[in-house]
């Protein structure tokens, strides 16, 4: 059994022992020692019952009065013990003759009655119960805020209040995150842009919702707060991207429009500014921020200016495109020294061994930071012919005019030819129905036309 209920079991099994005699004298000189916004705090002189009931009402409703032969079960919370009627609630039955009624409604006028009772039966003095009539604390006020510089990361603002309550104040207090202060208006500066919670106290605190107001005021954001970024190495060749940073961050219903403005006076509007450095050299880009609260500007407005130097990054060209034979390998090497190579996102020295075919890529960082990026084409070179048989014109047909190449396919059916440069690479590849010709332009220069079954030729386009 749970120790409360031992007791409890104890207590009622020791009155039970108590001898029955009729209740006469009632409680008496009943008052209030202390009271808050939310608690009573009761004195009372004992008559001459086994035990003694209070009950506690709002001075708006009726009262009610126990029952013979009946238990009542208190708590002192109000609203919270047996109801006698028209929300006339139990706060206590004992033999005490002081306590707390709690959980009241604040400023509100409660009547609270005593009734001596026997136990065993319980049989109550009701006749002459005493009552005691009183209120519950209350507390008003007002706050006022002023915001004295609206375009400041710090701003000074000036906090003003006025209070009343049903008792005497003896001091009111500011709390704020970073600091607390007296006074009934006082002056500071706030830590933050953006909402900046604040709550204010009165002394003594006797529980009044009203006695500790919280509230937030709103600081703009000042353009102080930005910064213009850039990435540690600026080289030529490559874009730069550039970006203004509001320091604190984007703060509930604040907005910020930003400006570049290049050397040249040109403007733009984007969020982050992408600039492609052909030439080395020191740089300047300015960046303008306004504030918008509530999608009006505020007239909060600043300008910063960032100077840069881009430096030269190290050329690098892989040279023509090439090839690979089938089924062996290629050795491309980094035509230029550099600390870091990468090779396809993969290979990390100079030298890099490729069997496929496609576009490979090299990108190498000089000793300034700097990268520099190439590409290169690798296709498959021509196959050796191991065919004796050389063209047969009645078939096929070739000839040539300036810049031009005309194929003839005499054959009965479908036909396909390959046209390489002489260093191996792919050109072209070329399909013809069967009794027709075609045309295809190529550069002056001299080609290698491969069809299957015959030996490759080579062509002269004039």
């Amino acid at each position: 059994m749970p120790s409360n209920f031992r007791i409890l079991f104890v207590f009622w099994m020791m009155l039970w022992q108590l001898p029955a005699f009729a209740v006469n004298v009632p409680a008496s000189n009943i008052h209030v020692t202390a009271k808050t916004c939310r608690s009573l705090d009761i004195k009372w002189s004992r008559g001459d019952g086994q035990l003694c009931m209070v009950t506690c009402r709002r001075a708006s409703s009726e009262i009610a009065f126990p029952n013979d032969g009946w238990q009542y079960f208190p708590d002192f919370r109000f609203g919270f013990g047996s109801d006698l009627g028209n929300e006339n609630f139990c706060i206590f039955t004992g033999l005490d003759s002081a306590i707390s009624i709690r959980n009241l409604e604040e400023n509100t006028k409660y009547v609270i009655e005593i009734f001596e009772f026997d136990y065993n039966p319980f049989v109550y003095l009701w006749s002459k119960a005493p009552s005691l009539t009183d209120s519950t604390h209350w507390f008003k006020s007002t706050v006022n805020v002023l915001v004295l510089d609206s375009c400041k990361k710090r701003n000074q603002v000036y906090f003003k209040a006025s209070a009343t309550a049903s008792f005497n104040l003896s001091g009111t207090e500011w709390q704020f995150p970073w600091k607390s202060y007296s006074g009934n208006g006082i002056t500071t500066r706030m830590e933050y842009s953006g909402e900046n919670s604040f709550s204010y106290h009165s002394l003594p605190n006797l529980g009044c919702s009203a006695q500790i107001q919280r509230d937030t005021v709103y600081i703009i954001p000042g353009a102080d707060s930005a910064r213009i970024i850039t990435d540690n190495a600026i080289c030529t060749g490559e874009p730069e991207e550039i970006h203004g940073e509001i320091f604190f961050g984007i703060v509930p219903k604040t907005a910020f429009t930003r400006t570049w403005i290049y050397e040249d006076g040109t403007q733009s509007n984007i969020l982050k500014l992408y600039r492609y450095h052909t030439n080395p050299g020191k740089y300047g880009i300015s960046l303008i921020i306004r504030s918008l609260l509530d999608d009006k500007f505020t007239g909060c407005r600043d300008t910063f200016y960032r100077e840069y130097t881009v430096l030269k990054a190290t050329p690098l060209d892989l040279g023509p495109d090439t090839c690979v034979s089938r089924g062996g390998y290629l050795k491309l090497n980094s035509p230029v020294a550099a600390d870091k190579y990468l090779w396809d996102y993969q290979g990390i020295s100079n030298k890099y061994y490729v069997t496929d075919t496609g576009y490979h890529y090299l990108t190498i960082t000089d000793n300034q930071g700097c990268h520099s990026t190439d590409s290169i084409h690798v296709d498959y070179c021509a196959p050796v012919s191991n065919s004796t048989n050389f063209l047969n014109k009645e078939q096929s047909y070739y000839y040539t005019t300036d810049g031009m190449l005309h194929w003839q396919n005499n054959k009965e059916s479908r036909s396909e030819i390959y046209i390489y440069l002489t260093d191996g690479r792919l050109l072209q590849n070329l399909s013809c129905e069967a009794k027709y010709n075609i045309s295809v332009s190529l550069n002056q220069g001299v080609y290698v036309i491969r069809q299957p079954g015959f030996a490759n030729q080579k062509i002269i386009i004039p």
